[in-house]
């Protein structure tokens, strides 16, 4: 988490990488602005599969947010977990635990009326 210091600017979490992942996330990038400045987002599976990892090596206190971050990217998105590009992401990211919570979360998610984005 970088917290910049005085300037009244949110907090902003980061998550080294070496330059094989860094080049798949930024392969397709989102674009936005944020404070006037241009950004680059990764990907919707790629931004999933990030807060997944946060969740699986990440600080315990803050599992909470990190789970909550990835259910709203689910439900917000109408992600279909049950498409194959998302059963790889949860598969290589997501531990039991986190399947449970997330399949009593978004029971709808695993089913075939999401739209799969």
């Amino acid at each position: 988490m970088y917290n910049p210091i005085g300037s009244g600017l949110p907090p902003v979490d980061l998550m080294l990488v070496d330059a094989g992942t860094f080049s798949k996330l930024f392969a397709a990038p989102h674009s936005g602005v944020l404070e006037n400045q241009p950004i680059s987002v990764p990907a919707l599976p790629h931004l999933i599969a990030l807060k997944l990892h946060a969740l699986r090596h990440g600080h315990a206190e803050r599992q909470f947010r990190d789970l909550g971050d990835v259910v709203e990217l689910i439900r917000v998105n109408q992600v279909n977990l049950a498409s194959p590009e998302y059963q790889e992401i949860l598969d290589k990211y997501a531990d039991d635990t986190t399947r449970r919570k997330l399949a009593e979360a978004l029971p709808e998610a695993f089913g075939s009326e999401s739209s799969g984005v």
